[in-house]
C-alpha cells in the first residue's frame, strides 16, 4: 500500500457475555474499502461493572486483518508501530480514547460508518442528511432482470432527473431510450441513513467520571 493511501476508522461497542461485560473495538482500513472485509487491523478492549458501574478499558489488544501476503502484513506492522511509539512508555496499555487521537494526529484518518444507501463507507461529517434515500431504476417495469442506475434524492422528480444524468455520464444510451420509453419508473432501494451514535458516548465509561 502506498503511502498515499488514506484511512478511515469505525467504532463498534458492543454487550459481552451478559449485561456486566461490554467490548469496544477500533478498526482501521483504507478509505477505498467497501466491506466489512478489507479492515487492516483493529484494536480492542472490554469493561466490566463493578461496584454498580464499568470499570476503565483494559484488556487491550491487536487483531491484524485482512493481509493477504507478507508484505501487507508488514504494512500493517509498520502502520501499527507508528501509531503506538512512544520511546518514553513502550510498555504502556493505550486507551480507545487515546487510539482514536493517535489516528486521527498520525495517520489523519477519519471516523466513518457504514451507509447502506451507497454501499459503502461514509466519513461521520459527510453523511447524506436522513431524508435522503437511494433510489434505483424499477428494472420490472423496464422488462429487465436487475436495476442499472442508483442514485441519491428526496423526491421522486428529483430521483429521475439525477438518474437521467447518471445514464448520461455513463454512456448508458439504450438503457436510457428504455427508461424514458418505460416513463422514467424509479423506486427507493434504501431509505434514511444509519444511526451515528456520538463519539464521546462510544468511548466514554462510568470510570472516567472519578
Amino acid at each position: 500500500m502506498a503511502n498515499t493511501t488514506k484511512w478511515f476508522y469505525r467504532i463498534e461497542r458492543e454487550q459481552g457475555g451478559g449485561r456486566d461485560v461490554q467490548h469496544i473495538a477500533i478498526e482501521v482500513f483504507p478509505s477505498n474499502g467497501r466491506s466489512f472485509s478489507d479492515g487492516l487491523f483493529t484494536f480492542e478492549w472490554q469493561t466490566h461493572k463493578e461496584d454498580g458501574g464499568f470499570r476503565s478499558w483494559y484488556g487491550f489488544h491487536i487483531e491484524v486483518g485482512n493481509c493477504g501476503s507478507l508484505a501487507e502484513l508488514e504494512e500493517a506492522t509498520r502502520l501499527a508501530r507508528r501509531l503506538l511509539r512512544d520511546e518514553e512508555r513502550p510498555h504502556r496499555e493505550w486507551s480507545p480514547r487515546e487510539i482514536v487521537a493517535q489516528l486521527e494526529a498520525r495517520l489523519k484518518a477519519r471516523r466513518a460508518v457504514y451507509d447502506r444507501r451507497v454501499s459503502g463507507f461514509v466519513p461521520v461529517e459527510e453523511l447524506a442528511p436522513q431524508e435522503v434515500s437511494c433510489w434505483i431504476d424499477d428494472y420490472r417495469a423496464m422488462g429487465q432482470e436487475c436495476c442499472q442506475v442508483g442514485v441519491l434524492a428526496v423526491r421522486q422528480e428529483e430521483a429521475q432527473d439525477r438518474m437521467l444524468a447518471e445514464a448520461l455520464r455513463l454512456g448508458y444510451e439504450q438503457w436510457l431510450a428504455q427508461f424514458i420509453q418505460a416513463g422514467k419508473p424509479v423506486m427507493i432501494r434504501d431509505q434514511g441513513g444509519p444511526d451515528v451514535e456520538e463519539l464521546e458516548s462510544l468511548l466514554h465509561v462510568e470510570a472516567d467520571d472519578l
